[in-house]
Parts: structure tokens; sequence; C-alpha cells
């Protein structure tokens, strides 16, 4: 490196100036902690507004792609009730073209929603005794059956909506079946019959209930009842065992 034209040789102020230039960096640090102090607010509140402007720039995104959805709901929401409005239109036209050929809609319209009232209360006893059939099979036999209704057609109109509301959630019947066992039966087998037919029911009705309401040794039984016979000797004689199942109907969803 060349400094000058070396008119003056008895200074080395030259040479210093030739080996400073050959440092990439100073040895002693040339920094001002003053400087320090001032410089690193200012660079953290620099990178805070930029990444205040990256949200911003965000959010009117978000913005703007959000006024872009409700302007086509608002536009699909408008085409769709001009659509109704025209099938509104239609609709009463063929209504009073109906009239004139001498069918009333609404009334047969009115007709169809009573029908389906009636229908849906309506307890089918037929698939019920079907199926309680089927469940027996050729071993076992039911000495009765009730079935009693739980949920009127008609419900009265009434201001207290709790009670409409337990109304609904009753089952539409509950049926009892009765069936008995010979005294000479064995409990536990009599039992252990009733809980499977209990579940051969339940698999043929699963939209019902079926529970076991007595077992054979919960009925009230007495071991042995005394019987007179014709020519006045007293005999003993043992009681059958009487078992229950009920059925509750579906209830309104």
């Amino acid at each position: 490196m060349k400094i000058g034209d070396h008119q003056t040789e008895n200074y080395a102020d030259v040479l210093h100036a030739a080996w400073i230039g050959r440092k990439s960096k100073l040895i002693l640090p040339m920094k001002a902690k003053q400087i320090d102090n001032v410089s690193k607010p200012r660079s953290l509140a620099v990178a805070a507004i930029v990444l205040l402007f990256l949200c911003g720039i965000v959010q009117v995104y978000y913005l703007i792609e959000l006024g872009q959805n409700l302007a086509e709901n608002r536009s699909d929401s408008e085409s769709a009730g001009l659509q109704y409005s025209q099938l509104d239109l239609q609709y009463k036209k063929e209504v009073e073209r109906k009239k004139d050929m001498g069918f009333d809609i609404e009334l047969i319209q009115g007709s169809l929603s009573v029908y389906d009232r009636m229908e849906k209360f309506q307890i089918k006893a037929l698939p019920l005794l079907y199926n309680v059939g089927e469940a027996l099979g050729r071993s076992m036999r039911i000495d009765r059956i009730d079935v009693e209704r739980k949920r009127s057609i008609a419900k009265a109109k009434s201001n207290n909506r709790r009670n409409v509301k337990q109304e609904d959630n009753l089952p539409l019947f509950v049926s009892r079946v009765t069936m008995t066992f010979p005294s000479t039966s064995d409990v536990q087998k009599g039992n252990l019959e009733v809980g499977q037919l209990r579940e051969r029911l339940q698999r043929l009705l699963p939209d019902h209930i079926v529970s076991v309401s007595k077992f054979l040794e919960d009925y009230e039984y007495s071991e042995e009842i005394v019987v007179e016979s014709g020519a006045g000797q007293k005999t003993l004689a043992s009681q059958d065992y009487v078992a229950e199942l009920s059925i509750e109907g579906p209830s309104e969803k």
C-alpha cells in the first residue's frame, strides 16, 4: 500500500497507516455504550412497528374475504327469496285451479295430516302379538297379555308446557305378558328361560323396552294349598309359579 510521496522519512506515521489499512477488523472495540442504550430500544420499536403492520395487513385481508362471503350469502339469500316467491305464487295459482276443478287441496292436506298423527299414535297390536309368538317358539306359552295405552291420540290443550313434555316422554303403551310354570319346575332354570325370552323379545322389538317385572321366585308363592275333595277329604296341592314381562311401546321422539 503506497501512502504519500515519502518526503518525510523520519516519521513512522506512514508505516502505521499502511499497517492499519491492511487490517480487516480493528482489535480494540470502537463502540459507545451511550449509543447502544439508545439504538436497542429503537430497534425493538422498529420491529414492533413492522409486526403490527404485518398483523394489520392480515386483518385487512380477512376483512376483505369476510365482506366477499357476506356479499355472496346476501346474493344467495335474495335469489332464494325470489325463487320462493315465484314458487309460492305458482302454488297459489295451482290451488285455485284445483278448486275450480272441485278439489280442495287444503282439506286434503289437513286430512292427511290428521291421518298421519292418528297412525303415529296407533298401537300396532298384530305385529306385537306376532313378535311375542316368534319369541316364545314352540316350547313356551303365555297365559295372558294386557295392553294399556299411556299416551292419548288427541292431546288436551294446556298452558302447562311441562305436563305436555312429560306426556311426550311417556311410552305409547305398556304390555304385560303373564306366564305360569308348573310347581315341579326348577326355579333357576325357569328364571333362565324367562331371561332368555326377554332377550329374544328385545331383539325382535328394538324400539321397545322389554324387562322382567316378576321372576319365578319373586312372585307371591305358597308351596302348598289345601284342596277339599268330593269325599270330604282334605289334600295338599302345590301352586304353580308365575312370571311376568313388561313391554313398553316406543316414546315420541
